[in-house]
């Protein structure tokens, strides 16, 4: 029933523009080099600040109008998962590079 609903209003929005398609196309990119970055950055810079500045890009690719709400949202994921996954569940992740 939602695949069907979800058929039905694609065709009813229609063709985006060129406009919007080159711009979608601008935030992947984005978001596969912030990935890659990531990635590379992991070991360096540890768990927690590699994770809050790729979350930080990441939100501010996808709404640039929040700042504010973006880094609490990114530094309060970091520390919980952190958190939870070394002390709760005793993992291991990458620490802080000092």
């Amino acid at each position: 029933f939602l695949s069907i609903c979800l058929l039905y209003q694609t065709f009813r929005y229609g063709q985006q523009t060129k406009k919007q398609t080159d711009k979608d196309y601008k935030r992947l990119a984005l978001a596969l080099l912030a990935m890659c970055l990531y990635i590379a950055l992991f070991e360096t810079l540890g768990y927690i600040i590699s994770t809050f500045l790729f979350l930080l890009v990441a939100f501010q690719i996808m709404e640039r109008s929040r700042l504010l709400v973006s880094v609490a949202i990114a530094f309060g994921f970091s520390i919980g998962v952190y958190y939870f996954y070394v002390v709760t569940l005793q993992g291991s992740l990458p620490p802080f590079p000092w």
